[in-house]
């Protein structure tokens, strides 16, 4: 077997746990998209000193180990007390959506998509008529899945993902292995119908994937160098009015609001340890409310609701990655994890512009990195199921035909 085919089935593999990571609801298969993590790190740091990492991403790479390293000192130097262990595992969360998407393009074959979108193109279908039978029962009552209620009477759906967000996620990858590049959204039933999916998911962090989406294909005029500014504008204020009830909620209340108590403290850990932060495992994420953080207790949250210690006390404690990233890393982390993701879509560009399957990635992506204020998904299982299937796509021949 060629190196080629070896490198292509461990990507394939990598994907495949990355996908029952995403879809188990407990238990040590939960913990796959760790090792997937670990997996991807081992190859991109092998195929570095093997001088044959890719040079597209091998800048990426570094920057990402210079982050790392940030993070570090910045546990160095604030002097809070956490096991090794807890560093190890919060270093491969942080690492792994970008180690995933990074492993992928150097792993996988130029036609490894077109494979993946045949082999998963009936299995998928299947799955979303499964999905609208579900979906009828739960707006019936007849089964729950879902916590919360749309316009107060419809239930939202979430499946069996426990919350919408991760479940939304997941279907914007669905339409990944289903979008036709040549074709139009509006005569492509199967992406209007996970687009409306997404829409009874009832969340608005849900709601950004299909708003950034819809209306990057709507400026796709780009291309033709005649951008109009009015689109432009109405995405916006669409963008706009679906954020701006729940940025209030979140930031804004004069109620209890654990997102805007995370983000307030992360900012006064940022400036206190200027230019580095707190340091890994130390602050929002999600090893820091596992084995709780002593700064948890010198800031009261032990008497906060949702941000207690003990198991499911803690919840609201790893609900805002915006607010881990600069309290963690500081102001200096967090300019080079800004020029990371600018990086990203660069490389993103590079490979597909303005094609309907290019603006589907960025899109993507973009709405990932959106509600990380809001959530921690960008470094959950289905945040590494995505990028990974950007990586993929990415990897693919631009000039072919999508089959």
């Amino acid at each position: 077997m060629s190196i080629t085919k070896i490198k292509n089935n461990i990507g394939i593999f990598i994907f495949t746990i990355l996908v029952i990571s995403t879809f188990a609801t407990g238990g040590i298969l939960s913990e796959l998209d760790e090792i997937a993590a670990v997996c991807s790190f081992l190859i991109l740091i092998l195929s570095f000193f093997c001088s044959c990492l890719k040079k597209k991403i091998s800048k990426i790479f570094l920057m990402t180990l210079l982050f790392i390293i940030f993070g570090l000192i910045s546990n160095i130097i604030s002097g809070i007390d956490r096991s090794v262990f807890d560093v190890l595992i919060d270093i491969v969360t942080v690492g792994k959506p970008f180690w995933i998407f990074l492993a992928m393009i150097q792993l996988v074959s130029p036609d490894t998509f077109g494979w993946l979108r045949r082999k998963f193109s009936l299995i998928i279908k299947i799955f979303i008529l499964m999905l609208y039978i579900f979906l009828f029962l739960n707006t019936l009552h007849i089964v729950q899945m879902g916590n919360t209620f749309l316009f107060s009477q419809i239930p939202n759906f979430s499946f069996t993902f426990g919350f919408p967000v991760p479940f939304a996620i997941v279907l914007y990858c669905c339409i990944g292995f289903l979008l036709k590049n040549d074709i139009n959204i509006v005569r492509q039933p199967w992406i209007i119908s996970l687009i409306f999916l997404i829409i009874f998911t009832g969340k608005m962090q849900s709601y950004i994937f299909v708003v950034i989406f819809l209306g990057f294909l709507s400026i796709r005029t780009y291309r033709e160098k005649n951008l109009k500014v009015s689109r432009l504008i109405l995405i916006g204020f669409i963008g706009v009015l679906i954020s701006l009830p729940k940025l209030v909620n979140y930031f804004a209340t004069t109620s209890y609001s654990p997102r805007k108590l995370l983000m307030t403290d992360g900012f006064g850990f940022a400036l206190k340890y200027f230019p580095f932060g707190t340091g890994f495992a130390t602050f929002g994420s999600a090893m820091a409310s596992k084995d709780y953080s002593s700064l948890y207790y010198q800031l009261g949250y032990s008497n906060f609701y949702g941000m207690q210690p003990g198991d499911g006390l803690g919840s609201f404690l790893n609900d805002n990655w915006g607010a881990s990233l600069i309290g963690q890393f500081g102001f200096l982390g967090t300019i080079l994890f800004s020029i990371i993701i600018v990086r990203i879509y660069f490389l993103m560009i590079e490979y597909w512009g303005n094609e309907k399957i290019g603006l589907y990635v960025i899109s993507g992506f973009t709405g990932l990195i959106s509600i990380i204020i809001g959530s921690s998904f960008f470094t959950g299982a289905s945040g590494a199921l995505l990028m990974a299937t950007f990586g993929i796509i990415v990897s693919y021949r631009k000039n072919d035909i999508l089959p």
